[in-house]
């Protein structure tokens, strides 16, 4: 897979949940889950078949604006296999987290999955990075 040159601004079609938007300079890339509505299944939140042929650098913000005291968890996959899982407890507070960080190797697929564990909640997914350069 090629990796995507821009050539209109990127904030023409910004939200997208299942590919690296690359930013102008073709260093960057971003990718935003929109609002979804979280349940107690599994919640696909960002679907990337392949990241693309160079390895990133990647971080993700998560958040909701709902006060709740559901504690939520969250998986991080690539190639099918959980590579980081993390419960977010919310004790009746706004959720909010600090990021989380990875480097993905090139050519894999990622999958962020959040699951509440009761009840509800609408919840919003930004990742965004850099492309690592190659080595001469």
């Amino acid at each position: 897979m090629a990796i995507p040159t821009p050539t209109i601004p990127s904030s023409i079609s910004a939200v997208s949940a299942v590919e690296l938007k690359p930013t102008q300079n073709n260093k960057a890339f971003y990718c935003y889950s929109g609002d979804i509505d979280v349940t107690t299944s599994e919640t696909t939140m960002i679907s990337i078949n392949n990241i693309g042929k160079r390895d990133v650098f990647i971080a993700f913000d998560m958040g909701s604006k709902e006060k709740d005291a559901v504690d939520v968890n969250c998986f991080i996959k690539s190639n099918g296999v959980v590579i980081m899982r993390h419960a977010i407890e919310n004790q009746d507070q706004m959720y909010g987290f600090n990021e989380i960080r990875l480097i993905l190797p090139a050519n894999t697929s990622l999958e962020f999955v959040l699951q509440m564990t009761s009840g509800n909640a609408d919840w919003t997914v930004a990742a965004y990075g850099t492309y690592l350069e190659r080595p001469n």
